[in-house]
């Protein structure tokens, strides 16, 4: 919940145009931020920027997907037996 609260009220208190890189780096990082910044973006025309975050919100969903069905496609999460690299279980 507070990637999501950090990524709504930023942007409104500061501007991030303006902005230490640090602090974009963070913000941008999160996938919530670019859907809450995209109709101001429209409405100043920025629509590559709008254009990027949906890029990047595709590909954190299409990661987050593919962990999510590789994890759930075998019964390791109903028997709790995963391997892990070294030969361990």
């Amino acid at each position: 919940m507070m990637p999501l609260m950090l990524s709504y009220l930023l942007p409104i208190f500061i501007d991030l145009s303006t902005a230490n890189f640090g602090i974009k780096l963070l913000l941008y990082s999160i996938p919530f931020t670019h859907a809450f910044m995209a109709p101001q973006n429209m409405i100043m025309g920025n629509t590559a920027q709008v254009l990027y975050g949906i890029a990047y919100q595709a590909a954190v969903f299409t990661v987050f997907v593919t962990l999510a069905a590789r994890l759930f496609s075998g019964d390791a999460l109903l028997t709790l037996r995963f391997r892990f690299p070294g030969g361990r279980t």
